[in-house]
């Protein structure tokens, strides 16, 4: 397909989709003071692992422009410089049906990370070692390993270590670190010190240091430059205990890594303490591998999120500005650390709504595993109970906001370095739509030439039938300087298709992937209407038809 402008501008695919012209970044919408100091090298990370299951699901995201773009790109030109994406072994049950949280198998981590890595962003990888969410409460071993011994345990995790990261690496992902569990303490991988239940095995702690260090040697094997994390939570509680074990059983890591919940978790203060502590006794690197801030009091999914009761107990205000100043104070915290503070990664970044209404959303939480969990993993995880799938839990502590636009907070990784203030008339609620407002159903007067078309609540489809079709609307009512944004993507043909105009000027073209488009053009007329034609050469060997999402007029 050739988007472009009438008299010789058109433009390939592989041209649109390797074109960096933009038009400038939005002024800020919030006030953020810089960190004095702060190294470049300091990891601004964000967890993504759901995106791919929310992908499926219909979600849709854009950039700061309005534009529907590809989320990694969105996050590196906001600044980040890490993603973060759980592996866990085998979440299906016998049938095939994922038990959700994104289905985070290793076939999506390597997708996720190949995008990351086209996008110049680093990877860390979290091994879970479960089959399911491992957290404090639970760190149950996949289901081929329950029945294994604890040496048998230390084979398998070498090997599903080694063989992972193989696979990760070869498939060209820039995986600079990978995390040895989540959230572990004293239980991993189906084993802990105390008594769990009958789903665990208890041992001493130094098996735990055996079975960590199975994960270790194979990382190490892979490439020694990949740091080694550790993942703790609950530094409220003192890390002291854990660090010392870690050190007198020889676990062998890089990066101490804890979470931070500001509800659960204390203060920023004593987290500051608490891996400061570990920095200046054990000569480790700190980091916080998971946080997250809620920026408003709704739920987009019919799903209770999982503040619903606490939020009101919350530090900051439920703004996308308080959200946007917890991460700078986090950073804040780790960064006065000292060198041995290397950064913060905010967790589920994007884990956003696939849908408003509970009955609507319920069987696409089932079919793709874009919620907190499935019916299916019931069978795995006895904490799910009843007949039916779960949503978002965290829908209202993303980046984006519940439509897929990003808010001004998913910029605080620039902002730490260069403060930001509010620009006039800037409320903290960040950029949502471009300003483009209209739709399809409000624009009327379109006309054909060897070419069909449909309009529904949402969507125009145009058809060829002939060998020059050409839809087309001669009487658009715009000022001087107004702007289009054409969305859509390509069903059938396309290959010598094109949208133009000769009153429009073009701004920003983006092939998406190899179907999904975005134009932007402005109007450079001092008359009160434009012509815009979207023309199809249907000289090619089946017709042409292409689906316009949005023609957003401002």
């Amino acid at each position: 397909m050739e988007l472009g402008l009438e008299g010789g501008l058109f433009m390939s695919k592989k041209l649109l989709m390797s074109m960096e012209e933009q038009p400038l970044y939005p002024e800020p919408s919030i006030n953020i003071q810089k960190i004095d100091g702060l190294s470049e090298d300091f990891i601004r990370g964000v967890d993504i692992s759901s995106v791919i299951s929310l992908e499926q699901s219909g979600v849709k995201f854009y950039d700061v422009w309005g534009i529907r773009a590809d989320v990694f790109k969105v996050l590196a030109q906001a600044g980040v410089s890490h993603v973060r994406i759980r592996v866990w072994n085998n979440p299906y049950d016998n049938d095939g049906n994922g038990y959700g949280g994104g289905n985070c198998d290793l076939e999506k981590a390597i997708e996720m990370g190949k995008r990351a890595t086209r996008n110049g962003l680093k990877v860390l990888i979290d091994f879970h070692y479960s089959d399911f969410w491992a957290d404090p409460a639970k760190q149950k071993a996949p289901k081929a390993w329950q029945n294994y011994s604890v040496a048998q345990r230390a084979d398998a995790i070498y090997n599903f270590t080694k063989d992972s990261l193989t696979q990760l690496v070869n498939a060209g992902v820039n995986v600079d670190m990978v995390q040895v569990g989540n959230e572990t303490g004293y239980g991993f991988c189906g084993c802990a010190t105390w008594d769990m239940g009958s789903d665990y095995t208890v041992v001493p702690f130094s098996d735990i240091a055996r079975l960590m260090n199975a994960g270790s040697r194979a990382i190490r094997e892979i490439d020694k430059n990949i740091l080694v994390v550790v993942h703790n939570t609950e530094p409220n509680s003192g890390y002291q205990w854990i660090s010392k074990d870690y050190h007198d059983n020889n676990v062998d890591y890089d990066v101490f890594a804890s979470s931070y919940y500001p509800n659960i978790h204390g203060s920023i203060a004593n987290l500051k303490s608490e891996l400061k502590y570990i920095a200046d006794t054990y000569d480790k690197k700190v980091m916080v591998a998971e946080t997250q801030y809620p920026y408003t009091k709704d739920n987009g999914d019919d799903y209770t999120n999982a503040l619903s009761e606490k939020i009101e107990d919350m530090k900051y205000p439920i703004s996308v500005q308080g959200q946007a100043q917890h991460v700078r104070d986090v950073c804040q915290a780790i960064h006065e650390i000292g060198d041995k503070g290397i950064g913060v990664f905010y967790w589920e970044c994007a884990w956003i709504p696939v849908g408003t209404v509970w009955s609507d959303n319920e069987p696409i939480w089932g079919q793709y595993g874009s919620g907190w969990a499935s019916k299916y993993a019931s069978e795995y995880d006895h904490e799910i109970v009843g007949d039916y799938s779960y949503g978002s839990a965290v829908d209202n502590q993303a980046f984006f906001d519940f439509n897929g636009r990003p808010m001004d907070s998913i910029n605080i990784f620039k902002y730490i370095y260069t403060g930001a203030t509010v620009s006039t008339g800037g409320n903290g609620g960040g950029m949502t739509d471009g300003g483009y407002i209209g739709d399809i159903t409000q624009i009327t007067g379109w006309n054909t030439v060897q070419s069909e078309y449909e309009i529904t609540e949402d969507t125009l489809t145009v058809r060829s039938t002939g060998n020059y079709s050409m839809f087309y609307n001669n009487n658009i009512p715009t000022e001087d300087g107004s702007k289009f944004l054409i969305e859509g993507y390509i069903t059938k043909g396309g290959t010598n298709t094109w949208i133009s105009s000769y009153d429009l000027v073009y701004l920003r073209d983006n092939m998406i992937d190899d179907t999904h488009f975005s134009i932007e053009l402005q109007a450079n007329v001092t008359n009160k209407t434009v012509n815009l034609q979207i023309q199809l050469r249907a000289n090619e060997s089946e017709d042409t038809e292409i689906v316009i999402t949005k023609i957003y007029l401002e």
